[in-house]
């Protein structure tokens, strides 16, 4: 399963949050301005039930707000666990290869702090099929 879709139900969670808490915002701002009560005695919104919604809407939009930091810094979490997966599975990988084709080093030239002029020995695709070799996809 992809990270994106594991993390999909939380984000259009979050996003139906927002659209609430946007609503409210309306609808506050409407009811606000409208002015209730029969001719002689209309009045708007007090002052304090307004100031009492105000503060439950930006209650839930710092709600929201936490709630989308943690799920990012989930997110990230497990991004960083799976390239660390990934890398040690290259390492092993990589070391099998060097052992058996007697090399010393392999450098990575996709990396841009290595500048690579010349280049005889593309190992890319062979390290490609020896990983897929080891480690199978999974359905």
């Amino acid at each position: 399963m992809c990270l994106q879709e594991q993390m999909a139900p939380q984000l259009a969670a979050l996003e139906k949050k927002k659209a609430d808490i946007e609503e409210m915002r309306r609808k506050l701002d409407q009811e606000s301005k409208r002015k209730h009560g029969i001719w002689p005695f209309r009045r708007r919104m007090s002052r304090r039930h307004k100031a009492m919604l105000e503060a439950e809407i930006a209650q839930m939009a710092r709600a929201a707000q936490r709630e989308r930091d943690d799920d990012r810094a989930a997110l990230e979490r497990e991004r960083l666990r799976i390239m660390d997966e990934l890398g040690k599975r290259m390492k092993t990988v990589l070391e099998k290869y060097a052992r058996e084709h007697g090399y010393s080093i392999i450098i990575d030239s996709g990396s841009p702090q290595i500048h690579i002029l010349v280049s005889k020995n593309d190992l890319t695709d062979e390290i490609v099929r020896l990983y897929d070799l080891t480690y199978p996809a999974q359905p």
